[in-house]
C-alpha cells in the first residue's frame, strides 16, 4: 500500500515537473508573418517565474526562421545585455550568459540560448538580439570594457572610463539588479561624457560598435518608473523602424504584451503603443497557465504555487469552457476569435500552458 502511494505522488510529480518544448498550433505565428508592405511583429507575453518560456522560445524561434526568414530577437533587456546575448550567440562562450539576468540566472534560459547557439551557427544570417529595457550600471560598464578593449590606443576619456570600470570599487559600488540611486547617476554621466564624444568614436569605432553606443546613449528606458511603458515603445519604434527586416520577434513580461491592462485599464501599454504605427501589423499574446508551478520569488528557499488562470482569474474564467475544450495539448496556442473573440480587446491569441514546471536557478 505504501509503495502504490508513493508511485502516484511520483507520477503526478512528474506530470507537473516535464517540460514540453513545442507548442500545438504555432503555424497561427507563421500566417501572420505573411505582409510585404508592414512591419510584421509578433509579441509573446511570458511570466518570469515559468519555465514555459524559456521552454518554448528556441521551438518558435527556430519554427519562424525557417518559415519566414525571422532572425530579429527584441526581448526585455537592455541594449548592453543585448550585446553579451549576441556575443554568446557568435562564439558559443558561456562567459557571456553570465553578464545576463535569465541565461546567467535560471537553467532552463541557460538551457534555451545553449539551443539557439547551436542552430545559429548554422545559419548564413545570424540571429540578432535587440534590448529595448533599461540597462544595468554593472552590465552596462562590463559592455563598454569588451567594445573599448579591442582597440589600441584608445582616447584618454575611453581609457580613464576603462580603468575606473576594471576596479574592485566599481564592481561594489554598482549593481546588475534594478537601479539604484548611485546606478543611475552612474550610468547617467557616462552616457552624457559618451554624447559629447560621439564626432570622436565614429571615427575609431567599428559601424556595429558605433551603433550599440548609440543605442546605449539614447535608450528611453531608464529604470522601473511611470515613464517605462512609453520608454519601451519609443526603444522599439525606432529600432524597428530603422531595421530593413520584415518580421520581429518581442519576447516579454506579459503585462506589456496586452493591449489593455487587467488592472490599471487607463494605462497604455506596449502591445497598444504598438499597434497605433500604422506600419506596424502586430500580433501579441500571453502564456496563460492552467495548472502550472510558479517560483513565489526568486528566492530558491520558497516554495512554488500552482496557478488555475483559465478557471479562477477574469478574463479567462467567463470563457473556462470555450477555451478548455481548444486546449487539447499541454501547451496550446489559441487565437481570440469567433467565440472568443470579445477577449481580444486584451490579447489577440493565448498560449494556455498545461501542468509545466517553475522556473529553476541555476547551480
Amino acid at each position: 500500500m505504501k509503495f502504490l502511494y508513493l508511485l502516484c505522488i511520483l507520477i503526478s510529480t512528474n506530470l507537473i515537473a516535464q517540460p514540453i518544448k513545442n507548442v500545438s498550433n504555432k503555424k497561427h505565428l507563421k500566417k501572420h508573418l505573411k505582409s510585404d508592405e508592414a512591419k510584421n511583429i509578433i509579441i509573446i507575453g511570458e511570466n518570469h517565474a515559468s519555465a514555459v518560456a524559456a521552454n518554448i522560445f528556441p521551438t518558435i524561434v527556430k519554427y519562424l526562421n525557417k518559415k519566414n526568414d525571422l532572425n530579429k530577437l527584441i526581448i526585455e533587456c537592455g541594449p548592453s545585455e543585448a550585446y553579451f546575448y549576441n556575443k554568446y550567440l557568435k562564439t558559443g562562450n558561456e562567459k557571456h550568459l553570465n553578464y545576463t539576468i535569465f541565461g546567467g540566472s535560471y537553467k532552463p534560459w541557460l538551457e534555451a540560448w545553449r539551443t539557439l547557439y547551436n542552430y545559429n551557427k548554422k545559419l548564413k544570417k545570424p540571429l540578432k538580439v535587440i534590448g529595448i529595457d533599461f540597462d544595468r550600471a554593472r552590465t552596462m560598464g562590463y559592455a563598454l570594457i569588451s567594445i573599448f578593449y579591442k582597440y589600441d590606443n584608445p582616447p584618454i576619456f575611453i581609457s580613464k572610463l576603462m580603468d575606473e570600470i576594471k576596479t574592485d570599487d566599481f564592481y561594489n559600488t554598482y549593481s546588475s539588479g534594478y537601479p539604484t540611486k548611485k546606478d543611475l547617476e552612474w550610468m547617467s554621466n557616462v552616457k552624457i561624457l559618451l554624447k559629447n564624444k560621439l564626432i570622436t568614436l565614429e571615427k575609431i569605432l567599428e559601424p556595429k560598435d558605433y551603433n550599440l553606443i548609440n543605442q546605449i546613449i539614447e535608450n528611453k528606458t531608464i529604470n522601473y518608473n511611470d515613464e517605462r511603458e512609453q520608454g519601451l515603445a519609443k526603444n522599439a519604434k525606432q529600432l524597428i523602424q530603422n531595421i530593413d527586416d520584415k518580421n520581429f520577434l518581442i519576447l516579454i513580461g506579459r503585462n506589456h504584451a496586452y493591449y489593455k491592462p487587467l488592472i490599471k485599464k487607463e494605462k497604455q501599454m506596449l502591445a497598444e503603443l504598438l499597434r497605433e504605427v500604422p506600419s506596424f501589423n502586430l500580433l501579441t499574446g500571453a502564456i496563460i497557465f492552467e495548472g502550472s508551478n510558479l517560483r513565489t520569488s526568486f528566492n530558491k528557499f520558497d516554495k512554488e504555487k500552482v496557478l488555475f488562470e483559465i478557471k479562477d482569474k477574469y478574463p479567462w474564467k467567463d470563457y473556462y469552457y470555450n477555451i478548455h475544450k481548444k486546449a487539447k495539448q499541454k501547451l496550446t496556442l489559441i487565437p481570440l476569435n469567433k467565440d472568443l473573440n470579445k477577449l481580444n480587446y486584451y490579447l489577440d491569441y493565448i498560449i494556455v500552458a498545461k501542468k509545466q514546471p517553475a522556473i529553476t536557478l541555476r547551480k
